[in-house]
């Protein structure tokens, strides 16, 4: 049996990216006022524990402390990444302790080069190094498709074609070539969504929501017919690419003369679908999701079922933003400068944790809620608790410091636990939940000092 201790004295020794400074403008009894903080609604009662993330809450499933979105929404209204990188690394060097290990390290350069070129832009910072990572981040990815390459032989006749055209297209777009790409309804949306997830959290007036709001619903309106319907007898192709294409010029005018005119993101993709409506070819980033994505599609056709597997392995093998530095800068090559910081900050979001899945039966209460970043939330997705444990035993430290941190709020500042409708007996039920969950009889958290 092991039972791990519980002490504020070890949360401290093992934080390794704590500073001063951080620490000067975060401290516990400064509470920040309570704001909203988008918790999703299939966490219904989770209030208190939104109330606590201002007091630097470790996070469950990492080393790093949660960034309270609030404080990052005031972040994102004073539009601290469109400034010079001096003023951005003023802002963001009290939250350290919240940056994941890439993102950390992008921004240590980004600090670096502030000392250098004070004034430079996030945009001028990032198109400077991104050369160098470029090429090195193809050499980690074109191995990768040589390798996925070397499976076509084992391809049937039916979707050898598709896949060798396929795989041609990737390497094109890797080496930096314009290509022909069939325009994608589906496509343009999950891109649009991802580029309204963004500003719906940095927007400066309601006028640019309402904006986003009004280019999805053009976007909407006409039906995403699937490839196979497309491909039949019958089915008048011609007639569905012109509502494409009134579509397209409908929400490229709507842009033009809106609040989000200069968004960098919308004009790229703006300007990629018109080419691609219009069958021209035009300049699309190599990027490891829509290879992926695009890739399933053809192995999920495949009869062998093991050949697929392999691909697939393969492919998810490809360096991640997440996991790779020049992944993280070239992906951010391609981004305007509120996009980066969102991507810089987003993954330390603090959110709640269903322990137990709904769809396991787990309840919407908060004894079966726990604080958790986004980016480790996402991930563990649908996995259970001792799923995700197993993946990563580092979990039993991580979590016993978040029940050590809520100790040590409980005991030394109780009024922080009134304030925000939480009781002490939360910390137990939590501890104890975690146990049962993990199945692993040697977790055993200490939560005597409570």
């Amino acid at each position: 049996m092991r039972i791990l201790p519980i002490s504020y004295n070890l949360y401290n020794q093992t934080r390794c990216r704590s500073t001063k400074k951080a620490s000067q403008n975060s401290t516990i009894t400064n509470t920040v006022a309570a704001q909203p903080v988008y918790f999703t609604a299939s966490a219904p009662y989770a209030e208190p524990l939104r109330l606590i993330l201002p007091h630097n809450i470790p996070d469950l499933y990492s080393n790093i402390i949660l960034l309270d979105p609030a404080r990052a929404d005031e972040l994102f209204a004073k539009q601290v990444f469109s400034r010079s990188l001096a003023q951005i690394s003023w802002n963001i060097t009290p939250i350290t302790s919240s940056l994941f290990n890439i993102e950390y390290k992008f921004f240590s350069m980004l600090k670096r080069q502030a000392k250098r070129k004070p004034d430079q832009s996030l945009q001028a910072f990032v198109q400077e190094i991104a050369p160098v990572h470029r090429e090195k981040l193809k050499a980690l990815q074109k191995p990768i498709l040589k390798d996925i390459e070397a499976f076509a032989p084992e391809f049937p006749g039916d979707l050898l074609e598709q896949f060798n055209y396929f795989m041609y297209v990737s390497e094109q777009k890797l080496n930096d070539k314009p290509v022909f790409i069939p325009f994608s309804v589906k496509e343009f949306r999950y891109k649009l969504n991802n580029i309204k997830k963004r500003i719906v959290k940095t927007a400066q007036s309601e006028e640019e929501i309402n904006t986003i709001m009004k280019l999805q619903n053009i976007a909407g309106s006409i039906t995403d017919v699937p490839k196979e319907k497309r491909l039949s007898s019958g089915f008048q192709l011609c007639a569905y690419e012109d509502k494409q294409k009134v579509m397209i010029k409908k929400f490229a005018d709507y842009l033009e003369r809106s609040t989000l005119a200069y968004d960098k993101d919308l004009i790229e993709l703006t300007d990629n679908s018109e080419k691609r409506i219009h069958k021209e070819k035009a300049d699309i980033k190599f990027n490891r999701k829509s290879f992926i994505y695009d890739l399933q599609e053809i192995t999920d056709r495949l009869e062998n079922r093991k050949l697929a597997h392999l691909v697939n392995k393969t492919a998810i093998s490809l360096p991640t933003s997440k996991e790779n530095l020049s992944a993280f800068i070239i992906k951010a090559s391609n981004r305007s400068d509120e996009q980066i910081g969102f991507d810089l900050l987003s993954g330390s979001y603090g959110t709640v944790d269903h322990l137990k899945a709904s769809h396991n039966g787990g309840l919407d209460t908060l004894s079966n809620y726990a604080l958790a970043s986004a980016y480790k939330n996402s991930l563990k997705a649908h996995k259970s608790f001792a799923e995700f444990y197993r993946q990563d035993p580092m979990i039993a430290e991580y979590a016993a410091r978040q029940i050590d941190w809520l100790i040590y709020l409980a005991n030394s500042y109780p009024k922080i636990f009134k304030e925000a409708g939480l009781h002490k007996s939360y910390i137990k039920h939590l501890a104890k939940t975690l146990e049962k969950l993990s199945k692993d009889p040697t977790l055993i958290f200490d939560t005597r000092r409570l």
